[in-house]
């Protein structure tokens, strides 16, 4: 559940990170809620997640562990052998601090401007600009490297497409069907990031790329599916071209 043919310059997993964020991370609630709806998730309960671990086939490639605030608000994440994030939350601003390990990459510290709900107008680590619709979803992220504008429908982001930010051309665009009467329980809320939107609420079961750059036509096309818990929490998510990722919960 974490971001695939883009501009040379962005990585697959970092795009994916930037318009779905992460794919990092998604998905969520149930049609008859006698049934499927999750306990102790009445509004303001947000299941948290402590540890995600991520393979590709057999092999482990990365273990996330998150700690919070006594808010339920994310203060750190580790992903090993490769970064340190802590978090420091102000008023209007919210201070980001990373390290890496056994990396030439250098440490940052850089602050994420927020509007008067909370939530992030700009990012400098990549110089992306950020709107939302009424409700709280993040409707469009802007840069020099695109422009990517996302649909919402009942909750869930269906479409994002991605403009060149000069002339406006489409380059790409990614198509998201949802699995209706699933509640998301791995997406960015449940790991204290509410200050990007809100997360998809229901758990993402097709996502269609489509890369349009140049006159072509390259599609990439994933499905997922799930195991789950006896609360109906996520506790696997697999992807059909191996990859899969295990979640553990705080709560």
């Amino acid at each position: 559940m974490y971001f695939k043919t883009r501009p040379p310059f962005i990585s697959t997993m970092r795009l994916q990170t930037l318009i779905a964020l992460p794919c990092i991370l998604l998905a969520f609630m149930a049609c008859d809620k006698s049934k499927d709806e999750l306990p102790g998730t009445q509004p303001g309960f947000i299941p948290k997640l402590s540890k995600i671990a991520y393979y590709e086939g057999a092999s482990l490639i990365r273990i996330t562990t998150i700690q919070y605030d006594t808010q339920g608000r994310l203060i750190k994440m580790e992903l090993t052998n490769w970064r340190d994030e802590t978090y420091h939350y102000g008023q209007d601003i919210i201070i980001r601090e990373a390290s890496f390990l056994n990396s030439e990459d250098t440490e940052f510290i850089d602050t994420l401007q927020l509007n008067n709900d909370g939530l992030v107008i700009f990012d400098p680590r990549d110089g992306s600009n950020y709107e939302y619709t009424s409700e709280g979803y993040r409707q469009r992220q802007f840069a020099s490297f695109g422009d990517y504008s996302s649909t919402i429908s009942n909750g869930n982001t269906t479409l994002t497409t991605n403009r060149d930010w000069v002339s406006q051309n489409i380059i790409s665009t990614n198509e998201y069907t949802f699995l209706p009467d699933k509640l998301n329980t791995i997406g960015s809320e449940n790991v204290g990031i509410t200050f990007y939107g809100k997360q998809d609420k229901n758990l993402l079961y097709e996502d269609t790329f489509t890369y349009l750059y140049g006159g072509r036509h390259d599609q990439t096309i994933h499905h997922y599916s799930y195991e789950f818990d006896d609360k109906n929490r996520v506790k696997k998510k697999m992807r059909s071209d191996g990859i899969y990722w295990l979640y553990t919960y705080a709560n």
